[in-house]
């Protein structure tokens, strides 16, 4: 579980989004205390130097049925207007 001072290091990643070692640096948080984070899973590493956080990515099936719904409904109300497509 994060403890508070890890906490305010989440809240300041969730409001940037991807961020830097060094960005995080210029808020007085530690490498070694992003490397814990990292460790304990509640950071993930998105490229050399570059984090973001994770618990974001839980939603990513939600989204892409959503996407997939919506293309659906796109040929279903749309499907005359493609040449051999029939109407369901």
């Amino acid at each position: 579980m994060a403890t508070s001072p890890d906490s305010q290091i989440l809240k300041t990643i969730r409001r940037l989004g991807l961020v830097r070692a060094s960005d995080l640096m210029a808020h007085g948080i530690s490498r070694g205390r992003l490397y814990r984070l990292l460790r304990n899973g509640l950071v993930e590493r998105q490229a050399r130097g570059i984090y973001t956080f994770g618990a974001h990515l839980k939603w990513t099936w939600a989204i892409a049925l959503g996407y997939i719904a919506s293309i659906w409904v796109h040929f279903l109300v749309n499907g005359a207007l493609f040449d051999g497509m029939p109407v369901p």
